[in-house]
């Protein structure tokens, strides 16, 4: 929470305590100067009781009215002032769209402020693709120039260029958090798109105040589960400083699956990981969020997910990544090597791995399957010293999975 923000917050307890202090103090100037009957005239007299009753009441209408209309007037000039403002506790305005990126390529010269050649060549590609692929930006953010880089201006300025947008580079890269308060507090931001341009190293902590108050992590173990994946799923909520819930769905699984004791390995796997969408589904609902998926795009390809399980959260930022990019990212945004560095496994079977039920390693299919998705046969790949076996083994989870890439077929009727 930043200064000023903290000033604001800080300001509410203070409001509250003059209130009581001046409701107090008109309270006992209303008892001390109650009204009274002069000496010289009969208090039983009808003329004087009715005169009496009059200047109660006008008193107690005074001092009502000093009493609330001083605290009315400065909750309503307060309100005026902060009242469109919010603090770090409550929930944020928020940008409809908020894109974060690193800056575009830099040279091999450490001292060279600037961006490489092919950086430029990305900052303008950059120019087209962002208002092709997410419209175009309400507002455009980048590092302001320090001593080491102008490279996060360098990229965001042939947006700004092609946009007509202006570039704010007025922040200090060290500062990211007069930024990230800006974006969650002040309305200007609300339902806008804004593209962010930032050092790399600021991009997880930029991230993390915009979204970790916004974002549960859900663990939903098996009984039979490994304890080291809900470590390892702590360990990332923790880092994440995100709220963390636990959720046994042991009860639940078992409950179906008594009515099925010949279930296999493959459906038991199956009914976990749909349990864990009905759990996941109904906590959206509870909070008025949105289930965020984890697949990626290797798993998509060789159908490698459980049908209305997986593949059901309607937002996926991981899906258009291979497995190998994931691994990547994952290391360049620090996520603890304890957790990149294992074995991929779904964790349904005891012992079972991904890589052991593919027959391939991620790294050599990701590789296969780029190609092909480029265009190139089984014969092009063997011809580029691919090995045979595993081309076959690639092509052959690519072409019996397509029915789980595609919509429901549905017997049209209508024209």
């Amino acid at each position: 929470m930043s200064g000023a923000n903290k000033s604001r917050s800080a300001s509410k307890p203070l409001g509250y305590i003059a209130a009581t202090l001046w409701i107090t103090a008109v309270a006992y100037h209303t008892w001390t100067r109650w009204p009274a009957v002069p000496l010289d005239m009969r208090p039983d007299a009808p003329e004087v009781s009715q005169a009496y009753e009059r200047a109660v009441v006008r008193h107690k209408v005074q001092a009502g009215a000093l009493a609330l209309i001083p605290p009315a007037l400065a909750f309503s000039l307060w309100t005026l002032l902060f009242g469109k403002r919010r603090d770090d506790n409550s929930a944020p305005f928020g940008p409809v769209r908020i894109l974060l990126m690193r800056h575009a390529e830099k040279t091999g010269d450490p001292s060279d402020l600037h961006l490489s050649p092919e950086g430029q060549r990305r900052a303008e590609r950059l120019a087209t693709y962002i208002p092709q692929t997410f419209g175009k930006p309400d507002f455009i953010f980048a590092a302001a120039r320090s001593k080491r880089s102008l490279r996060s201006i360098e990229t965001m300025a042939p947006l700004a260029a092609a946009t007509g947008v202006p570039l704010d580079s007025s922040i200090d890269d060290d500062n990211y958090e007069d930024l990230v308060e800006m974006l969650r507090n002040d309305p200007r931001y609300a339902g806008k798109l804004v593209v962010v341009c930032w050092h790399h190293s600021d991009l997880p902590k930029i991230a993390r105040a915009l979204g970790a108050a916004n974002v549960i992590g859900v663990r939903m173990p098996y009984r039979t589960s490994s304890a080291e994946s809900l470590e390892h799923a702590q360990l990332a909520m923790d880092a994440l400083g995100i709220e963390s819930r636990t959720l046994d769905i042991s009860a639940a699984v078992d409950g179906y699956l008594a009515n099925e004791p010949d279930a296999d390995g493959a459906r038991r796997g199956n009914v976990m990981a749909r349990m864990r969408m009905i759990a996941l589904f109904d906590l959206s609902a509870k909070h008025r969020a949105i289930p965020l998926g984890t697949g990626n795009k290797t798993e998509r390809l060789f159908g490698y997910f459980t049908w209305h399980a997986d593949d059901a959260p309607p937002i996926n930022p991981l899906g258009d990544l291979f497995k190998t990019q994931v691994w990547t990212l994952a290391r360049h945004l620090g996520v603890p090597e304890v957790i990149v560095g294992k074995a991929p496994s779904a964790d349904l079977v005891v012992g079972q791995t991904d890589e052991g039920d593919f027959g391939i390693s991620y790294a050599k299919a990701d590789e296969i399957l780029n190609w092909m998705l480029s265009g190139y046969g089984e014969a092009d790949l063997v011809a580029r010293g691919f090995d045979a076996a595993e081309v076959a083994v690639v092509k052959k989870r690519l072409s019996n999975t397509h029915w789980k890439r595609r919509l429901p077929t549905v017997a049209m009727l209508s024209s």
